[in-house]
Parts: structure tokens; sequence; C-alpha cells
């Protein structure tokens, strides 16, 4: 999953239909809810798919298990850009903490 994700965002082959394809094969791989992924989107206003791809390489959430653990939290959500920018490096820096 690593490899399919790093491939999206290396090529930059992001679409919805792409988002829709992996939803399926994270619910396949009982990672995330696709529904998950929309209502961050929509409820963050993000409808370019390539903000969110910018945030996630300028946080270097490249794992999707790293965004499945962000996003399952419903207490989680970002009212702007920059709300979900902060929330998603806090919740990188939460990542690191428990890996280590």
């Amino acid at each position: 999953m690593e490899h399919k994700a790093h491939l999206m965002w290396s090529t930059r082959l992001i679409c919805m239909e792409h988002i829709a394809l992996l939803g399926k094969q994270l619910w396949s791989t009982r990672l995330i809810h696709v529904e998950h992924i929309t209502h961050l989107i929509w409820s963050t206003r993000l409808i370019h798919v390539e903000h969110i791809a910018h945030l996630m390489w300028s946080t270097r959430l490249t794992s999707m298990e790293h965004i499945a653990h962000l996003v399952i939290h419903p207490y989680k959500i970002a009212h702007s850009v920059s709300h979900l920018n902060d929330m998603l490096q806090v919740g990188f820096q939460q990542i690191i903490s428990y890996s280590l």
C-alpha cells in the first residue's frame, strides 16, 4: 500500500478516481473506511485533491497507515487548510512518539 501511495504522489497521478480505487483497496485491507477520506475532504472543503497531496507531502505523511491513524479520530476535524496542516503535523509527531 505504501508503494501504491508513493507512486501516486511521485507521479502526481492524483484524481478522484485514484482516491476511490485506493479507498477500495484500503477497505479490503481494513486500514480505513473510504467514507472517512471523503468526510475529511468535504468537511475541510479541500475539494482539490492536490491540496491533500501537498499537505501529505509537506508533512511527510506518505504511508496510508499514517492517514488512517489521523482520520479515524472524529474529534480531529479541521476547519481550514492551515488547521488541517497543523492537525497533520501534530498527528505525525504523535505517530513518531508512539513508534519510539
